[in-house]
C-alpha cells in the first residue's frame, strides 16, 4: 500500500471549466492542499515539536475566496504558480533579436507575474498519481501566442510531489513555438507559528553571498553587490534584528552560491517556538526573500487572521527580476529547441 495518498474532489464548474482540489497526505502527517485554478498551494500542515498538525503557508480555508473578484482585483498571489515572467518587468517591454514586445501592465507601468491574468488566474487541467513512496498532481496548461503580450504558444507542465521523506517536489517544464521570456516560480508564503505571530520571531538563513541592488518601483539596478550587514543572512538569524537594523521589510532577490543548473540549498526557515524548519532548495540561480511587506489587512485567511505586513514569508525560487532587460545572466529566453525544466524542493522537518 502506498504510503503516499491523494483525494481528488470536485470543486465546481467555472466559466465551464471543472475545478478540482487535491489532497496529498504522507505516513508523517504533511497534508498538501492543491487548487487546480491557479495551481495553488491552499492549505500546507506540518507536525509541530509537539506532534500538532500546523498549517503553515498563507491562504484561505475557502478555496472559493480565489475565484472572488475581490481577491483577483488585489491578488496577493497566495501560493499560486507565477508566470509567464514571475516578478517585474520594467516598463512593461522587453526586446527579442530587435523586435520589441509590449506586455500588459498592472503595478504602474510594470508588467508582474505574468500581467492581469497571469498562470495564477487560469484553469489548469490536472490529473493525480500514486507510486510506491510520493504522490503527486500534474497540471498542465497552454498559454497561446499573444497571451498577455507573451510571443509564442507555451504548452506548460507543473508537477506537485509530496513524498515519505516530509519534501515537497514542484517542478515545472515548458515547450515554446517562438522564442519567448520564461521564469515559473511558486509564490507559497510561509508561516511556521500557525498563524499564532508574525514571521519577526522566525529565524532565517539565505546560502546566499550576492544581493541585487534596487531602484525606483522594486526593479533591480541590474548590478549585484555582496550580502553584506542588514542583508547578511548567511548564519541563522532571528528577522527582528535584521528588521530593526533595515527599518522595514525585505523584497530584495539574493543570488544563490554555487549557482549551477542542479539543486542546491538556498535558504532555511525555523520558528523556535513550534520548532518546525523549512528548507528552500532549488535549480534556480537566486531567490526572492519577502517579508510580506505589500500585504495591507485586506485579506482574511487562516484561523481568521488578517494577513498585513510580516504575516508571512517567501524563499521564492527565480530568475533575476527584469531580466529581460538587464541581460543580466543566465539566459531567460527559452527558443523552440530547447526545454526548460526547473525543480524546487521544500524540505520540513522539526529540531533539525
Amino acid at each position: 500500500m502506498p504510503s503516499v495518498s491523494v483525494e481528488k474532489e470536485y470543486f465546481g464548474t467555472n466559466v465551464f471549466q471543472n475545478i478540482y482540489q487535491y489532497t496529498l497526505r504522507n505516513q508523517n502527517g504533511v497534508v498538501v492542499k492543491i487548487f487546480s485554478y491557479g495551481g495553488i498551494v491552499t492549505q500546507l500542515y506540518v507536525p509541530d515539536r509537539n506532534n500538532n498538525s500546523t498549517n503553515i503557508v498563507l491562504g484561505f480555508d475557502d478555496p472559493g475566496m480565489y475565484l472572488s473578484d475581490e481577491y483577483i482585483n488585489n491578488c496577493p498571489y497566495f501560493g499560486a504558480i507565477i508566470g509567464r515572467y514571475a516578478d517585474r518587468i520594467t516598463g512593461g517591454r522587453f526586446s527579442i533579436n530587435g523586435a520589441t514586445f509590449t506586455v500588459s501592465k498592472n503595478e504602474g507601468n510594470n508588467h508582474l507575474n505574468g500581467g492581469l491574468a497571469g498562470l495564477d488566474k487560469v484553469y489548469w487541467h490536472s490529473s493525480c498519481f500514486e507510486w510506491e513512496e510520493a504522490a503527486g498532481v500534474h497540471l498542465s496548461y497552454l498559454s497561446p501566442d499573444g497571451e498577455e503580450g507573451y510571443p509564442g504558444n507555451l504548452k506548460i507542465d507543473a508537477y506537485y510531489v509530496l513524498n515519505d521523506q516530509n519534501e515537497l517536489f514542484f517542478t515545472t517544464e515548458a515547450k515554446t513555438d517562438k522564442t519567448t521570456p520564461i521564469n515559473l516560480t511558486n509564490n507559497i508564503l510561509f508561516n511556521l507559528s500557525g498563524m499564532h505571530e508574525d514571521i519577526r520571531k522566525h529565524h532565517v538563513m539565505l546560502n546566499a553571498g550576492r544581493v541585487t541592488q534596487k531602484k525606483h518601483e522594486n526593479t533591480p539596478a541590474g548590478n549585484i553587490v555582496p550580502a553584506k550587514k542588514q542583508f547578511d543572512f548567511s548564519k541563522p538569524t532571528p528577522l527582528h534584528k535584521r528588521i530593526r537594523k533595515k527599518q522595514g521589510g525585505y523584497n530584495h532577490y539574493f543570488i544563490v552560491k554555487n549557482d549551477l543548473k542542479r539543486l542546491k540549498l538556498a535558504g532555511k526557515v525555523r520558528n523556535p517556538k513550534t520548532g518546525i524548519n523549512v528548507s528552500v532548495l532549488t535549480t534556480k540561480p537566486g531567490v526572492l526573500f519577502y517579508t510580506g511587506d505589500n500585504l495591507d489587512n485586506s485579506f482574511k485567511g487562516t484561523h481568521n487572521v488578517n494577513y498585513g505586513p510580516f504575516s508571512g514569508l517567501g524563499i521564492i525560487p527565480k530568475f533575476t527580476p527584469n531580466s529581460s532587460n538587464n541581460k543580466m545572466p543566465p539566459d531567460k529566453l527559452l527558443k523552440p529547441n530547447q526545454n526548460y525544466k526547473h525543480v524546487t524542493v521544500y524540505r520540513f522537518c522539526t529540531y533539525c
